[in-house]
């Protein structure tokens, strides 16, 4: 983990950036011909808005920046009102800290604690939105990206500490990352929690009152004393359940700070508010949950949260892709602090934008679509659905001065965030269109004839759908046997079980993990997740080898080489016995058969008392190696 500090890197020393170019992925093979959207359209070049670099011809999209966001507010937000959908991408400092490693097992609090931790270590430093509307020549996109940077604004210091992973900021130099526009003309932004927060100091300067990243053991005995008796004081206040403000004494300024840090804390959920009584005291009172997002007098308006405003007031459909992370930090830095609690997280998360549409969870799971491809990368994906719509003669274009990412460098735009929310934005059209046709026959319906001629009902017909509507608000979980965080819900793994996961029964005792390797060697790199000693969840990582699966019982022509062949050495070193013919492989649906037809006997999958981290005993014995599935990182490959 790298710290940089924030001192901006002199314009005349900026570094030239190199072109680093390369050639997309093939398109995975789709079991449909039907499925709908298009390439963005050259159009004339005819928005002054446009930026023209020196010394080239080339036309930036709208690429906001510090020194114009607030002279472009106006027309960002007529943007996103007008939308009939949004998408959205973002890329981080960070992705991951090993203390908290993604297990199989994790239920949707345990990963939420991981991914918490995650999101509170790193920090967006771009955010792309892309605005798609209904025209009469078709849709239209105007996709913007910004550069986001926590450093002081002309009212406000906010006293953020900059932390990275190496590997992120090589991955994000290696895509054209421009590190110097982001120090030197990133956004500032302040959740409502940290505007809560602001306090003046004796210089007469506002700072917001952080949270205070380090180690309490650091404190002195006086300070740690009055944090204490803080905390006491804070906890028998809320267990009486007074309405009367707690009044709290303070000496000097560190303590002042201590209060104010002290209820950001996500156990407080963002419902304490500290004020200023007096020169030696301060108050602190409970706040309705309505009030929690009232503006504070102090707001700036060079800040980027006017932008996730604006997107809870347009209400439409907001599009995500594997966005787990980038909701995440969108909450947590535009909006407010992630709670310690899964249950209050969605919550906030719902309060901010009522329909996330995770693009990636529906590819996965929507029964019309979960069968169509071999890979559900951004990328690929993109570029099959892109075809398709294409196909059926669907036009989207980009509006007059956002061309950047039309022609030849569309090809050089990938992980710039911009570039990644319209790409969701595009497989999120092809989504609704090609759900809608699969449902309503080979003719046009009612409302898809009216999306094609019209513009008034799109967001009530084609994208608030039932077709569709049922798989919003569920965002999608890697490495997770509940792959998905329900925003409105509780999670089940019922008819959410991945493709690439399959059920081994009847597995003989000690039988190693090199054995299944040596018995299933058409479907491998795979990854193993015990149950117990005769069960196991099987995931395959490389998503061409699916339809290599043969269900059902291994059998004696398989097992024959390592029993009375000439592997027979080989199999006795693996534990291969007569009896492993008889483990079985079954799919996602047959293992939920299997325990619906349990009704006596002990379920198939027993929970473990350990830690999810902690293996079980049979998982000792052998793992199967670390290994991220076919998708890649979380970021490092958006997937």
């Amino acid at each position: 983990m790298v710290e940089i500090s924030v001192r901006p890197i002199c314009p005349e020393h900026e570094e030239k950036q190199p072109i680093i170019s390369g050639s997309p992925l093939d398109p995975p093979k789709i079991l449909s011909n039907n499925i709908a959207a298009c390439r963005p359209l050259p159009t004339m070049n005819s928005s002054e808005k446009a930026q023209t670099i020196k010394g080239s011809e080339t036309t930036l999209i709208m690429e906001i920046l510090k020194k114009d966001f607030e002279a472009s507010l106006p027309t960002i937000r007529e943007a996103i009102l007008e939308a009939d959908f949004i998408s959205i991408d973002a890329e981080f400092s960070g992705l991951s800290i090993p203390s908290a490693r993604f297990h199989n097992k994790d239920d949707a609090q345990y990963r939420y604690n991981k991914v918490k931790q995650h999101i509170e270590a790193f920090m967006i430093v771009q955010y792309g939105v892309c605005a798609f509307k209904k025209t009469p020549q078709g849709y239209e996109a105007k996709p913007f990206n910004f550069y986001i940077y926590g450093g002081d604004n002309d009212n406000i210091q906010s006293q953020r500490t900059f932390l990275s992973n190496a590997s992120s900021l090589s991955f994000l130099r290696s895509n054209h990352f421009d590190f110097n526009k982001l120090i030197d003309q990133g956004i500032p932004f302040y959740n409502y929690t940290e505007e809560g927060s602001v306090y003046t100091t004796s210089g007469g300067f506002d700072v917001i009152g952080r949270q205070n990243i380090a180690s309490e053991s650091n404190l002195s005995k006086s300070t740690l004393s009055f944090l204490q008796h803080l905390r006491e004081n804070l906890e028998n206040w809320l267990q009486n359940g007074t309405a009367k403000p707690l009044i709290v004494s303070t000496n000097n300024m560190s303590q002042k700070k201590l209060v104010y840090q002290e209820l950001q804390k996500s156990q407080y959920g963002g419902f304490l508010k500290a004020l200023t009584r007096d020169t030696r005291n301060m108050e602190i009172i409970k706040v309705k949950s309505e009030d929690r997002y009232e503006k504070s007098s102090k707001s700036p308006l060079l800040n980027f949260r006017h932008i996730i405003e604006a997107i809870k007031e347009a209400g439409c459909p907001v599009a995500i892709h594997n966005g787990m992370y980038d909701i995440c930090h969108t909450t947590d830095q535009f909006w407010h602090h992630l709670p310690a609690k899964v249950q209050d997280f969605k919550e906030v998360v719902h309060e901010m934008w009522g329909n996330i549409v995770d693009t990636k969870y529906m590819a996965e799971f929507h029964p019309v679509l979960r069968n169509c491809f071999n890979s559900s990368v951004l990328g690929t994906l993109y570029q099959t659905v892109d075809e398709e719509l294409k196909k059926g003669g669907h036009t989207i274009r980009m509006a007059d001065g956002f061309e950047r990412y039309s022609g030849k460098e569309e090809l050089d735009s990938s992980h710039e965030a911009g570039y990644d929310a319209y790409m969701t934005g595009i497989i999120y059209l092809g989504f609704t269109h090609f759900i809608k046709e699969k449902e309503e026959d080979a003719a046009k319906t009612t409302d898809i004839t009216t999306v094609q001629n019209g513009t008034s009902s799109v967001k009530e017909s084609l994208f608030m759908d039932p077709s569709i509507t049922p798989f919003y608000n569920k965002i999608f979980l890697m490495r997770c046997d509940i792959p998905y965080i329900d925003l409105q819900g509780e999670e089940t793994a019922h008819g959410n079980i991945q493709r690439n996961r399959f059920f081994l029964n009847k597995i003989p005792h000690g039988l190693k993990y090199t054995a299944l390797e040596n018995l299933y060697p058409e479907i491998q790199p795979i990854n193993v997740t015990w149950n117990n000693d005769h069960t196991a969840w099987i995931t395959i990582r490389h998503s061409d080898k699916i339809d290599l699966v043969k269900l059902g019982a291994l059998g004696a022509d398989r097992v024959h080489p390592f029993v009375h062949g000439s592997r027979v050495a080989e199999g006795k070193a693996l534990n291969i016995t007569a009896e492993t013919a008889d483990m079985e492989l079954l799919s996602g649906d047959q293992w939920e058969a299997l325990q619906q037809s349990k009704t006596t006997a002990e379920p198939v999958v027993e929970a473990s008392n350990e830690e999810p981290d902690k293996p079980t005993q049979s998982a000792k014995r052998e793992l199967s190696p670390e290994a991220s599935d076919d998708d890649g990182d979380v970021k490092r490959k958006k997937t």
